[in-house]
């Protein structure tokens, strides 16, 4: 099915670019065959790319540098434990 090449993308998306192309499917019951039929035109390439940036997700902002802890100031306690 046309469909499986678009796998995951959405139904908005599947349909907007089924209607770039003008895609049209029928089938013949008689013959057990399907007609596919797709429209390119000059603006195609166009209106595919603005249909692409338009369902892009935007990159994700970068995460914060990891901070490091300051050892500097740290005074370690000797362990006591269970000694004698």
């Amino acid at each position: 099915m046309p469909r499986d090449i678009l796998t995951g993308a959405s139904d908005r998306l599947a349909s907007q670019i089924y209607q770039t192309f003008d895609l049209q499917l029928v089938y013949s019951k008689d013959q057990h065959q399907v007609s596919i039929r797709a429209v390119i035109r000059p603006s195609t390439p166009a209106t595919l790319a603005a249909i692409i940036a338009d369902s892009e997700t935007p990159d994700p902002p970068p995460s914060p540098s990891p901070t490091r802890p300051d050892f500097r100031s740290w005074n370690p306690t000797p362990f006591a434990g269970n000694r004698p």
